[in-house]
């Protein structure tokens, strides 16, 4: 049996219990499925059944920070198991095969309904994996209190690029993720409502932008483009493409988590 370990991004979330766990895994035995999708909370003592269970789990990067010490805690067990997000999205492949040598300016912007400061951890771990180790890393925040919150983060990453990240957070907010890199001969753009895994990489016109304004005719302009949600087994489908979390990018979720819950500087 595959569980997949999805956890919720709803306020007031509910956290199972661990005999709600053993009766979904005995429902899901009794009918014969063999992926299970568990997106509420559970209490460290339901990980560490589902650790100790021997079947494989998925975990997404949220809730692998959500969870990061009782994980820690079952490392030997923990290092068979996987996670998806955001690293095993689609996307990542095709970025990774259009900004290798690439040096130019970054701006990401992500808001959220929630709060949690996950959010931006996943999102750099994301940005580090693509342009390399993020470094001077400076943050600003507004009030926690306020009805919107803002976090703005500037950063150099790789060898000659800079970075700049806005998070804006409020509970009316639709969830989006705009991306976009600019260098030397093109850009690469990404706005993905509700972060939708699934995305295609085109580029509209033959390798031109036709919406380009005066004086950028020519300029190669690089789209992604959501596509219509796949048919059948979503989650299934993210785990044909999951793979062992590796210890780089675990030492960055560990060192974003530490910046981000300490307020410091890096």
């Amino acid at each position: 049996m595959k569980i997949i370990l999805e956890g919720s991004r709803n306020d007031g979330r509910r956290m199972l219990s661990l005999d709600e766990i053993r009766e979904r895994l005995e429902m899901n035995s009794r009918t014969g499925g063999d992926l299970l999708a568990i997106e509420e909370e559970v209490s460290e003592e339901g990980l560490a059944y589902l650790l100790e269970s021997g079947n494989p789990l998925y975990f997404s990067l949220p809730f692998l920070l959500d969870h990061w010490d009782a994980v820690q805690k079952n490392k030997r067990e923990a290092r068979r198991h996987f996670y998806y997000d955001p690293l095993l999205a689609p996307v990542y492949p095709k970025l990774r095969e259009h900004l290798p040598g690439k040096k130019g300016v970054l701006r990401a912007r992500r808001i959220s309904r929630g709060r949690e400061r996950k959010y931006p951890i996943a999102d750099l771990v994301f940005l580090e994996e693509l342009f390399g180790p993020v470094r001077d890393l400076h943050m600003k925040s507004g009030r926690e209190d306020a009805p919107v919150s803002h976090h703005i983060l500037s950063f150099a990453a790789g060898e000659g690029t800079m970075g700049h990240y806005e998070w804006t957070a409020a509970p009316y907010l639709k969830e989006n993720f705009e991306f976009e890199f600019s260098f030397e001969g093109g850009v690469i753009c990404w706005n993905s409502e509700n972060a939708d895994p699934f995305l295609d990489l085109t580029i509209p016109g033959g390798g031109r932008d036709r919406g380009q304004g005066p004086g950028q005719a020519g300029t190669p302009v690089i789209r992604l483009t959501q596509t219509a949600f796949p048919e059948g087994n979503w989650a299934g489908r993210i785990l044909e493409n999951a793979r062992p979390l590796s210890e780089k990018t675990a030492a960055s979720i560990e060192r974003f988590h530490h910046l981000w819950m300490k307020g410091e500087k890096g």
